[in-house]
């Protein structure tokens, strides 16, 4: 499945999140008039550079087809996009953290919100490819980025404070470059994408039957 050639799709799974992580309870409706659990519409394009993965400035595109949100914390929302409905350590895919829904759904729709690792950023932005570059894999080092620059532009986005009959959840990823902290030079992707999805509740994912 690896190395990604240019206008394919990659995948990976990770686990080494920058934040703290809740129950995952990802689930949400069909864009259209169905109700299919994790589906939507979306994208996820730009180049990787991932040398133990066999991936150097590799032309990337994710395919997502499942995305997932989750509110968490009372005032944060964890929205997931990725390939495939696994785990988050068996896929490719993107985690957003956004810090206060609230503030974005009343006051921040179409505003450009930057993207970093600073504690206090309205959004923070994680990739990983552990479907693509299984961690387990001999001389594999993990892919998981964390966003250091970029934007992402929310023309929609569920906040269960504000409203819970507002369920869409969409944006655009403007610019973002992902580096691995210790070794940036080297292990880095730049992405740019959209997604388009709507909330829905449902009962938490099992590990175990």
């Amino acid at each position: 499945m690896f190395p990604v050639r240019p206008g394919s799709r990659g995948r990976v799974p990770g686990s080494r999140l920058f934040w703290a992580r809740a129950t995952v309870t990802f689930l949400v409706a069909a864009t259209g008039g169905g109700c299919a659990i994790g589906t939507g519409d979306g994208e996820l394009v730009g180049q990787v550079s991932a040398p133990t993965c066999g991936l150097l400035e590799e032309d990337f595109s994710l395919d997502p087809t499942f995305f997932g949100a989750n509110p968490i914390l009372e005032d944060q929302l964890e929205i997931r996009i990725q390939h495939g409905s696994d785990f988050e350590s068996k896929s490719d895919g993107i985690v957003l953290l956004v810090a206060d829904i609230e503030e974005v759904k009343q006051s921040k729709l179409g505003e450009a919100l930057d993207l970093s690792t600073a504690r206090d950023a309205p959004v923070r932005m994680s990739f990983y490819l552990h479907e693509t570059c299984p961690p387990d894999a001999l001389d594999v080092i993990p892919v998981h980025y964390e966003a250091v620059e970029g934007t992402v532009v929310f023309q929609s986005i569920y906040a269960p404070g504000v409203s819970t009959n507002e369920v869409e959840i969409s944006g655009q990823l403007n610019g973002v470059r992902l580096v691995d902290p210790d070794r940036e030079d080297e292990r880095w992707a730049e992405l740019d994408g959209s997604f388009r999805f709507l909330y829905v509740r449902g009962a938490p994912r099992q590990r175990f039957p």
